[in-house]
């Protein structure tokens, strides 16, 4: 068994899911996390309100909310 976990977009989350059930798993986990690639936090990438401790700062925000969703797959799958 393996596990796999990914960082995606709050955004793609329900597209996500559907592609990752059409594939026979509907099981995953799924729960919200901050952070930020080596892009720095583009801003334009979030279209919400943004805190006041994810403000920008040097060309980017601190932190990006994202989605991380996790599931248990077999060893070939």
């Amino acid at each position: 068994m393996k596990e796999v976990i990914a960082i995606i977009r709050p955004n793609k989350i329900n597209a996500t899911k559907e592609a990752l059930a059409v594939l026979g798993f509907p099981g995953v986990n799924a729960c919200k996390v901050v952070g930020r690639g080596k892009q720095k936090g583009i801003t334009g990438e979030v279209t919400f309100a943004v805190n006041p401790e994810l403000e920008k700062q040097e060309g980017g925000m601190k932190y990006v909310p994202k989605r991380m969703i996790s599931l248990v797959v077999d060893d070939q799958d």
